[in-house]
């Protein structure tokens, strides 16, 4: 009986590894993991020059994990075994009430005053006398969890924007956090959702001074690959959630406006990139995400204000909302584009200036490109 038992042991154990091998080679590799937002390695080159500088043995070493067949399956097992004993992710991704959301508790008071000092040193070298700065903060979805679940650490993110606040006094302050709900983010992405934006365009609106005609003129858009949205925070944790619905809006500003993207390959002249949709982001859809310069242009708009906007990827999906607004709008992604080379490549010239950052970049502001 006993070798009996040993030898239908070693038999599941030989077609085990026969299975998944021939799954390795028979299977056609896999190119992008949408969950992990990222390329996935490919197979790696095999010549003599690559098998002498060992640079083959570094590329399969990434090559295997990433095509290891069924490689979804066992990620999201590992952590659904890890929720169901009490443990966090590895990457410290917590769910709420349906919501996903990454544990961030440390608020590095220095780089949010280097934050402020590099915003204040933009103003200061390129707003035109006369015109204003304006200073909003976006809050995380962890600031709206934790009025309704204390069983996380979290940031004192009201503190974070009073050093800001008191850092820019020069700065219209235009306060954010109170136009925002939990269900206003996407349940498994970090970010806000475009359609849920009323009281922030409101806000913004009011204080820039500027006529907006509201979100309920606009048409909510979505494809049917758009409904299978899964954010960045499944991706991390590898847990089994439901897809989201990401929509996007559109009105005459929208569909009419002429968009210009400078270092990126972009050849649409559209708010909307539709070729992104199926790419790596799906959050790319809103002005092509991480750009370093957009460029909008609205002849029938309802002003002739010029707009630029430092922002972060938040500014992707509001500056569409913004557009029936201003005449010109720019987008400068300082995490992208070194300041020095700004007065090069754009006119701010006459402008008004919003900083819209959220929480995240202003507590790692080393990655803005302000020396």
């Amino acid at each position: 009986m006993k070798k009996l038992t040993n030898l239908i042991t070693i038999s599941l154990f030989c077609a085990i590894l026969v299975s998944f091998g021939a799954g390795a080679i028979l299977l056609p590799d896999t190119e992008i993991s949408k969950s992990e937002r990222r390329y996935l390695a490919q197979f790696p080159e095999l010549t003599w020059t690559t098998v002498a500088d060992g640079a083959f043995m570094q590329n399969i070493e990434k090559y295997l994990p990433d095509q290891f067949p069924l490689r979804e399956g066992f990620r999201s097992l590992k952590a659904t075994f890890e929720k169901l004993t009490l443990r966090l992710d590895s990457s410290d991704i917590y769910e709420y009430d349906g919501h996903l959301a990454a544990l961030d508790y440390e608020l590095k008071e220095n780089l949010v005053e280097k934050a402020a000092s590099k915003l204040n040193k933009v103003k200061d070298t390129l707003l035109t006398e006369g015109h204003t700065a304006y200073l909003a903060i976006i809050p995380p979805k962890n600031y709206y969890i934790a009025q309704q679940d204390s069983s996380h650490p979290v940031m004192d993110y009201e503190h974070l924007q009073q050093i800001m606040w008191d850092s820019c006094p020069d700065f219209t302050h235009i306060n954010l956090y109170d136009t925002l709900t939990l269900n206003d983010f996407y349940k498994t992405d970090s970010h806000w959702r475009q359609e849920r934006l009323n009281k922030v365009v409101e806000r913004l609106t009011e204080a820039m001074d500027v006529p907006h005609g509201g979100l309920s003129s606009y048409t909510q858009n979505y494809s049917d690959a758009m409904e299978q949205f899964h954010g960045v925070y499944v991706g991390q944790s590898a847990l089994p959630v439901d897809a989201e619905t990401m929509y996007y809006l559109t009105n005459d500003a929208t569909q009419n406006a002429d968009v210009t993207y400078v270092g990126a390959d972009i050849k649409e002249n559209a708010v909307y990139v539709e070729s992104k949709i199926d790419g790596v982001d799906m959050y790319d859809v809103f002005l092509g995400g991480a750009v370093p310069l957009v460029e909008i242009v609205n002849e029938t708009a309802a002003t002739d204000k010029k707009l630029v906007i430092f922002r972060d990827s938040y500014g992707s999906s509001i500056a569409p909302l913004l557009i029936e607004s201003y005449r010109n709008i720019a987008l400068v992604d300082l995490r992208y584009l070194d300041f020095t080379f700004l007065p090069e490549l754009l006119d701010t010239s006459d402008a008004d200036f919003l900083f819209l950052y959220s929480t995240g970049i202003l507590n790692d502001s080393e990655m803005l490109k302000v020396r």
